[in-house]
């Protein structure tokens, strides 16, 4: 008899294991259930992953994270059908983060933010590999572009709903600029808020129909091609040396700088001559009509890529207008004095606050339809801007600008100063890009725009019912069965044992 009950519980176990991989192999049914909420997707995705389901409907009342995101792709490029819908009435977010480096000496970082409407999310600064290390940067209602002098590390897009991630991916070249006019006090006080700002700057200032001075690099002898553009041989350089150019008090290139009022050694104006190309400058400021480069050099330059600043007084350089974004300047709007402005720091707080409009101005008409306006003044344009081929041109209506350092009686008049003209000249610089350097997990955890990437991985939500939740494939086992199978032949196994050794002793 006891052998017989140790056979019968033989039998159980090799039934029971046997009826286990069938389990695992042709599978005991389904588990119904509703969608799955993005909350509980963590803690789905491993099961999802052992016992794959045919399909699986997911209900978003947020985006989930990048990471379950690809999760998610993995399973469905599997073989498991993903289906999806919206939590509510509530759509998702459509959230759009990206960062660049501007051109500029300072390095600041431009952030590019954008919410859908109705939404409001704060951008963040993550300054360690930590994700709870993060710095507030702005509040935003609405899409906006921010400003940063400098970034340590990712900036995120948070709503309740979602989150973006973006980082740092471009270096950028800066080129010296090349400053045009005559030697006049604007040119000395434009190119020392540059060079005090940290540009480099050539210059060719014109003293008379015959005579220039200014600045330009010095460069190795070029037989013949050097001769040839006639503006960068040793005589132009002796000249400038001790003639100096624009202003600023510094040397570069051999080349000494000395206020307009300074310059002793003019030249003819066929030898300081400049090489307008992107590959040497970032952009040309044209501070009036008296700058002798000709029409078409500057339109190659710009189409090519160069960027181009020309002032009010450079309006009617021959040529000229074929490239500007208006086509004409309104009344004149004459200087006011400076002295009885209260508090002449540029806070944006109205036009009484406004150094500005103190200037005397040439409102910009006739602007081309692809021009944008940059500032106004009241109704009066006074900043344009519009790209001509692969590069931009901005002109500004203001004249006279030199005395909003000069007269205004705020302090930090001259740091406003500065900061609004390398402004101008970031508005249309030419800085080729460069691939920054970035760590591998700083890569990796980047979800620049999550709800495309979803829609992307995913489609678009599925209206109305998200029907019955994962559904179980053919070849998917019922885990609870597994396990009972499991342990009655286990069970089988030990009793089948234990008479074994019941036996023996007796």
């Amino acid at each position: 008899m006891r052998r017989w009950i140790e056979h019968g519980l033989h039998a159980v176990a090799i039934a029971a294991m046997v009826a286990a991989a069938v389990s695992m192999l042709l599978g005991q049914g389904a588990r119904p259930g509703g969608p799955v909420d993005a909350s509980d997707l963590p803690n789905r995705l491993q099961e999802w992953t052992r016992f794959p389901p045919s399909e699986l409907s997911v209900r978003l009342d947020m985006l989930p994270e990048a990471q379950d995101r690809a999760w998610l792709t993995a399973l469905n490029a599997a073989g498991t059908e993903v289906v999806w819908g919206n939590s509510g009435a509530e759509a998702l977010p459509p959230l759009g983060l990206a960062v660049e480096p501007v051109a500029d000496p300072h390095q600041p970082m431009r952030i590019w933010a954008a919410l859908g409407s109705a939404t409001a999310g704060e951008v963040l600064e993550r300054l360690s590999a930590d994700p709870m290390v993060t710095e507030p940067v702005a509040s935003l209602q609405d899409s906006s572009t921010l400003i940063r002098p400098s970034l340590a590390g990712a900036v995120l897009l948070q709503t309740p709903q979602a989150e973006a991630v973006a980082n740092r991916r471009d270096n950028l070249t800066l080129k010296p600029l090349l400053l045009l006019g005559h030697a006049s006090w604007e040119a000395r006080f434009t190119a020392a808020a540059l060079e005090e700002h940290g540009w480099q700057v050539d210059a060719r200032l014109v003293l008379s129909p015959e005579q220039v001075a200014g600045q330009m690099p010095a460069q190795s002898p070029q037989p013949q091609a050097a001769q040839a553009r006639g503006g960068r041989d040793a005589t132009a350089r002796a000249g400038a040396g001790r003639g100096g150019a624009a202003a600023g008090g510094t040397a570069r290139g051999g080349a000494a700088q000395g206020a307009p009022e300074a310059i002793g050694a003019p030249v003819d104006p066929g030898v300081l001559r400049p090489e307008i190309d992107i590959e040497n400058y970032s952009a040309v400021l044209l501070l009036d009509e008296t700058a002798t480069e000709p029409a078409e050099v500057l339109a190659a330059y710009v189409e090519s890529g160069g960027g181009l600043l020309a002032f009010a007084d450079a309006t009617d350089t021959p040529g000229l207008a074929t490239l500007l974004p208006a086509g004409a300047s309104g009344v004149v709007e004459e200087a006011q004095p400076f002295q009885d402005l209260p508090g002449a720091q540029d806070t944006g707080a109205g036009p009484a606050r406004n150094p500005r409009d103190r200037l005397e101005l040439h409102p910009l008409t006739d602007l081309v339809p692809a021009a944008h306006v940059l500032e106004r003044r009241g109704e009066s344009v006074a900043v344009a801007i519009v790209r001509r081929g692969d590069g931009r041109v901005t002109q500004v209506g203001y004249a006279d600008i030199w005395r909003w350092q000069m007269s205004a009686p705020d302090e930090t008049a001259p740091e406003a100063y500065r900061a609004w003209f390398a402004g101008l000249v970031s508005s249309v610089a030419h800085a080729p890009r460069g691939e920054h350097a970035l760590l591998p997990e700083r890569a990796l955890r980047a979800d620049p725009a999550p709800l495309a990437a979803w829609h992307a991985a995913f489609g678009p939500p599925q209206p109305g019912d998200l029907g019955t939740g994962d559904r179980q494939s053919a070849f998917t086992p019922d885990e609870r069965l597994f396990w009972l199978l499991f342990a009655l032949a286990g069970a089988a196994l030990l009793a089948e044992w234990l008479l074994r050794r019941l036996r023996n002793q007796a």
